[in-house]
């Protein structure tokens, strides 16, 4: 009679399903409260996103049982000073509850993939300092380059 007690304390098993994938912004169908997980995360303020430009960029997209729970938006441009394409990072992304299960990793290993698919010959990306990323990026063979800067105006 116990042992049943305890059975019914346990939470079901679930099995969880992970997949990422390229789609399109519109396709993330909660990307305004992912956003603002993202920017409370930095403790700014409301994002002002303007969705025709994010429209734009392509995401690599990780949904856990269907429902997206992070994103990289990133770009793929002629660099300026180049004969090459790069793939530019604008932002990256996960919900606090699914980091350290290397959800991030194969995200950045899809994203490679693509970035190689398309001929780029770089990934460039940045992080906010109120979360250093340096040893996520330099795990993966990423090294820095640049520090960048930023001034509102």
């Amino acid at each position: 009679c116990v042992a049943n007690m305890i059975d019914l304390e346990k939470p079901p098993r679930t099995e969880v399903q992970l997949q990422i994938a390229l789609e399109p912004l519109s396709a993330i169908e909660n990307f305004d409260a992912l956003a603002q997980e993202h920017w409370d995360d930095f403790d700014n303020p409301q994002p002002s996103f303007r969705k025709e430009i994010l429209e734009r960029a392509s995401a690599v997209v990780a949904r856990v049982n269907g429902v997206p729970v992070g994103y990289i938006l990133f770009i793929v441009n002629q660099s300026p000073f180049y004969n090459e394409l790069w793939c530019t990072v604008g932002m990256y992304f996960i919900q606090r509850k699914y980091r350290g299960r290397s959800i991030g990793t194969k995200m950045f290993n899809y994203l490679e993939n693509v970035a190689k698919h398309t001929g780029c010959s770089k990934i460039q990306s940045s992080y906010n300092l109120k979360q250093p990323l340096a040893e996520f990026y330099q795990k993966r063979g990423y090294k820095t380059t640049h520090h960048a800067v930023c001034k509102e105006v």
